[in-house]
């Protein structure tokens, strides 16, 4: 999650195509020691891991609340967990960024009772322990310490999601860097120390940082249509892994995450386009194989690490497109490429087959038996489900979760378009693994319709109709693909805590759901000067003495607000209020639709003052884009 379009969610009302554009913009945007084999645990690690298990409920009424599968310990007790994302362990692009070299060291050498100078230009400082060799209780955690886990644990967060980039991880095509996977274990050795939880999160922001020097490099460019703005991409791929087939890096309307680039790299991910060279230690010679065998990377150095609590397969998956402006039927993309894709990589990371025959291994993902499948047209057998199971890797992954996302559109609809949550899921479910967490990312009125717009007027309607509903629409995705639910970002600029981050959490603990605040900690953009926007817990470092702190004060409204739910890790006795079924009813797909259409009709009436009306057009068109007619939803039509 990268925050580019902080400026889209501004109080005043735009004209019908500044508004397009910043909605199309919106649309696309998310987001953004010891030695090599991390530090051993501590005092606070000895028995603080409680092995954690998905509790799937039998005899509940389905679509209950009482049906939603959750987190628990060995004795089936609920348990919620507080997180914060690190990601300051991120491969990000950034205004003066040069070369191919990560900017932070990967060598974990280089953070052992050190912590690398923090470049203001970066979006996040880098992620130190300097204190890691003494035992956990004695760790600093004084802002000023340096000490990241240990001023973690002494806020209160007992999870972080560490943001991993596919560049560090696969810099060469087959090839896995040991090094970055030390660098891995001394950050998850940190965290062991300090008794916090950790989620390998894959993570990208615009598919990479290197859409302007793709692979494909020799294929004659595009010239940029008008209003295209140069605009490179964040995070996320390795530059051998970028094809963008003569397309144009730069953004659509002077929108940099409406990059043409971008979306074209993301098209040819998800047709898995083969990778010229070597296969090296891949299952497969296609992009998505690659991808999968990074996957494999890190179970093979994590599996049965205690304080890994699992791996999340993709941050903020979104559509590729060859089209001007990328926008792509959701229910589409996510039933016959993101979910499908998702299988593959659960296939090869748990071994489970799903009574299905296993790939060949010269072709992994099944692409020839696929096209034989729907060449015949099998009515019974629903798109999405591929012929056959992907190989398993050489290590496999049990007792640990396997989270996963939907389309980061969700973000702007808080609910997931997508064909699995209907009569397809029924033929086959998602996965048979039992330990799946669905990991969506709400906003609400952060990065939803109404607040990319510039919100409607005070006495108009209103779209989420409240807080709650973006928690109500997860559990019911969450339970009709047979997962927990774990809210892996949600977050706020600190100027709307008073409104936004405190109806975030107070519905969160009505959901009763664990959820990881984005973000730790944050820098401004500059090497110099305060700002008054960073979104981390701590405040944005300013400059002191010609040289820029690791991070600026701890923001303690904020951490009060983020601390004030009852959690649960799994240890001891649990908080009474952790302990009952969610407390909201689980609201499925073609009622949360029902909603979205109920506001652009309330919007669009004629009685409705016309600066409404023109936004309800506008944004008519776009959902007609991303979700096609009320008529097509293939989930069955909204209640009347």
């Amino acid at each position: 999650m990268r925050r580019a379009s902080r400026a889209a969610s501004r109080g005043t009302r735009l004209g019908a195509a500044a508004a397009a554009t910043v909605v199309a913009a919106g649309l696309l945007a998310g987001c953004g020691s010891s030695g090599s084999s991390g530090a051993p645990p501590g005092p606070a690690a000895t028995g603080a891991f409680a092995p954690l298990h998905v509790v799937h409920p039998t005899g509940a009424a389905p679509g209950s609340a009482a049906a939603v599968p959750y987190l628990a310990n060995a004795a089936g007790q609920r348990v919620i967990l507080r997180g914060v994302a690190a990601s300051g362990f991120e491969d990000q692009a950034y205004t003066g960024a040069s070369g191919t070299a990560p900017h932070y060291p990967v060598d974990p050498a280089a953070y052992d009772g050190t912590c690398p100078v923090n470049d203001g230009r970066a979006p996040d400082p880098p992620l130190c322990e300097v204190q890691a060799a003494k035992p956990a209780a004695q760790q600093s955690s004084a802002p000023g310490s340096q000490d990241d886990f240990a001023q973690m644990r002494a806020a209160g967060f007992d999870l972080v999601r560490l943001t991993i980039n596919w560049s560090e991880l696969e810099p060469t095509p087959g090839t896995y860097s040991t090094t970055f996977l030390d660098r891995i274990a001394q950050v998850v050795g940190w965290a062991r120390q300090q008794g916090i939880r950790v989620i390998l999160d894959m993570h990208q922001d615009g598919y990479s940082r290197f859409l302007t020097s793709p692979a494909d490099a020799s294929v004659p460019q595009q010239a940029p249509p008008p209003g295209c703005t140069p605009a490179d991409g964040q995070d996320g791929a390795p530059a051998w892994a970028v094809f963008t087939d003569g397309k144009p890096s730069c953004g659509a309307d002077g929108q940099s995450q409406l990059n043409l680039a971008a979306a074209e790299a993301f098209l040819n991910f998800w047709n898995n386009r083969t990778v010229p060279g070597p296969q090296g230690q891949a299952p497969g010679t296609g992009l998505q194989d690659h991808y999968i065998g990074a996957l494999e990377a890190l179970a093979r150095r994590f599996a049965g690490n205690p304080a890994v609590l699992g791996y999340e397969v993709m941050n903020e998956p979104m559509p590729g497109s060859s089209a001007a402006l990328p926008l792509a039927n959701l229910y589409d993309f996510s039933d016959q490429q993101l979910l499908p894709f998702t299988e593959r990589a659960i296939e090869a990371l748990t071994g489970v087959r799903d009574g299905k025959p296993t790939c060949p291994a010269n072709d992994p993902s099944g692409t020839a038996a696929e096209a034989a499948l729907h060449r015949a047209s099998l009515p019974q057998v629903p798109a999405e489900v591929d012929p056959c199971a992907y190989p398993a890797g050489p290590v496999l992954v049990h007792g640990q979760m396997i989270l996963f996302e939907p389309t980061g559109y969700r973000n702007q609809a808080d609910f997931s378009p997508q064909l699995s949550t209907g009569a397809a899921l029924a033929a086959h479910p998602f996965s048979q693994y039992p330990d799946l967490v669905f990991a969506p990312h709400i906003y609400t009125h952060v990065f939803t319709l109404d607040t990319l717009l510039g919100g409607v007027s005070a006495s108009g309607p209103q779209y989420p109709p409240s807080y709650t509903f973006g928690y109500a629409t997860a559990e019911a995705e969450a339970a009709s693909l047979g997962a927990a639910l774990l809210v892996t970002e949600f977050g706020d600029s600190p100027s709307s805590d008073g409104t936004i981050l405190t109806g975030m959490v107070a519905a969160q603990r009505q959901a009763k759901v664990g959820t990881v605040f984005w973000t730790w900690k944050e820098n401004c953009g500059s090497a110099s000067g305060p700002c008054a926007n960073g979104w981390g817990v701590y405040r944005p470092p300013s400059a002191q003495g010609g040289a820029l702190a690791q991070n600026g004060t701890l923001d303690t409204a904020r951490l009060a607000l983020l601390t004030s739910n009852p959690v649960f890790d799994g240890s001891g006795s649990p908080p009474a209020a952790t302990q009952q079924p969610p407390t909201l009813a689980p609201l499925p797909e073609p009622q949360a639709r029902a909603q979205l259409d109920s506001f652009l009709t309330a919007l669009g009436s004629p009685s409705a003052p016309a600066k409404d009306r023109s936004l309800a057009g506008i944004l008519s068109v776009l959902m007609s884009s991303l979700l096609g007619p009320v008529s097509a939803d293939p989930n069955g039509a909204p209640p009347g």
